[in-house]
């Protein structure tokens, strides 16, 4: 998995990748900033997750982490998602969107990363220096 984090401060942005492309993202409603990207069109496999804000969750213990099983939770796992989805080392929990049930589109509800230690600790660091103006 492929994990990079821009750390200048106007974007704070962590990415984590399995290194196939993406069509489209989605925002989990219940962790603000965070997208996870699918890599079919109206799919559920999950090829990637940004999370803006990353310092809110780094370093790891801060938010969402577990140390003892080394997960890193993004949103929330809901106790009876509609679907799990598993790539790489990302978990996926789906729920139909609420507001359109007939419409049958699920939408991700939370991601668990697993072995996040290891990653952040592989992770690219991409500081930028402010410009002078």
């Amino acid at each position: 998995m492929r994990v990079s984090h821009d750390t200048h401060p106007q974007a704070d942005i962590l990415y984590f990748s399995t290194g196939t492309p993406d069509v489209g993202g989605s925002d989990i409603l219940t962790a603000p900033g965070v997208v996870v990207f699918v890599g079919a069109e109206d799919g559920h496999d999950i090829v990637g997750i940004e999370i803006i804000g990353a310092s809110a969750y780094l370093p790891l213990g801060k938010k969402g982490y577990d140390a003892k099983t080394d997960t890193l939770m993004l949103g929330e796992k809901c106790a009876k998602p509609d679907l799990i989805t598993q790539n790489d080392d990302f978990v996926a929990y789906w729920r139909v969107d609420k507001e359109f049930p007939d419409v049958g589109f699920l939408e991700p509800v939370g991601v668990a990363i697993k072995n996040a230690s290891a990653h952040i600790a592989n992770m690219k660091i991409l500081s930028r220096q402010p410009t002078a103006r």
